[in-house]
């Protein structure tokens, strides 16, 4: 993964690269400031290995499952959200 998106109608909100010092932009970089620093995930520092899916699995509620043999991807699946969950933190 090179990059992390995060868009609510077509607006993105959190936007950074993954394979360089992380520097969120986006309407609102913070937004997941409580997700990201407990991975590593922090403003000028490199992400750990595999902290974007364990984002990707905290903030939203994917559920990433290791590739099968043969298989050189990742996969999940995202499930409806809440209207709860769409509100701003």
């Amino acid at each position: 993964m090179h990059w992390f998106k995060c868009a609510v109608e077509g607006d993105i909100i959190v936007d950074f690269h993954t394979l360089e010092p992380i520097g969120p932009t986006g309407l609102d970089p913070r937004r997941f400031d409580e997700f990201m620093r407990p991975l590593g995930l922090r403003p000028g520092q490199p992400a750990p290995p595999h902290s974007v899916l364990a984002l990707a699995e905290n903030a939203f509620g994917l559920r990433g499952t290791p590739a099968r043999d043969g298989e050189e991807r990742w996969r999940g699946s995202l499930l409806p959200r809440s209207e709860q969950a769409e509100q701003p933190h």
